[in-house]
């Protein structure tokens, strides 16, 4: 019994991705036709899903290719520790001898990382050029305005006005 449920579940994967497919090619359709809140959210539910389902059949080919992965997206892992971890369970090997991205992905959540991740210091930096942008338009900004003022002084000045505490005239 257990085996015949296997089958068909093993069955039932196996046309996964076609219908994905098809779901997101609609979602698609629907989206061009007609471009609703609904049909877009509709389309990127069905991207997700297709993509969740093409990653969930990938495959690293050998323990290196983990290793190379793990090193890639930014944490720590010596050969010694996967074979460990291999061994204890913490990490499964196919049958074929290849491992599951979705395991390693998993798997790499116990790791300590390696440094900052590539992407934190992209993003660190973005944030600091956009607060150095901002600071020049301040600055930019409280010239144009001094030199306003500035303007409005000798305009004053060249047209008899003492103080601008009298200005307007009539005050």
């Amino acid at each position: 019994m257990p085996n015949d449920v296997e089958e068909l579940l093993a069955r039932s994967a196996s046309t996964d991705i076609q219908v994905l497919l098809t779901a997101k090619e609609s979602a698609k359709r629907a989206a061009l036709d007609d471009p609703s809140q609904a049909n877009l959210a509709a389309l990127d539910r069905a991207s997700k899903m297709l993509e969740s389902a093409m990653e969930a059949t990938k495959n690293l080919k050998n323990w290196q290719a983990v290793l190379d992965h793990v090193a890639d997206n930014g944490r720590k892992l010596s050969k010694t520790k996967l074979y460990s971890d291999i061994n204890r369970g913490l990490l499964r090997k196919q049958p074929d001898g290849t491992f599951r991205l979705r395991d390693v992905q998993r798997y790499m959540a116990s790791l300590p990382t390696a440094g900052t991740p590539d992407a934190l210091v992209r993003k660190a930096a973005d944030r600091q050029r956009r607060k150095e942008e901002a600071d020049i338009r301040k600055a930019e900004a409280a010239a144009e305005r001094e030199e306003f003022d500035l303007q409005v002084k000798k305009a004053a000045t060249s047209a008899g006005i003492r103080s601008m505490r009298s200005w307007p005239p009539g005050r």
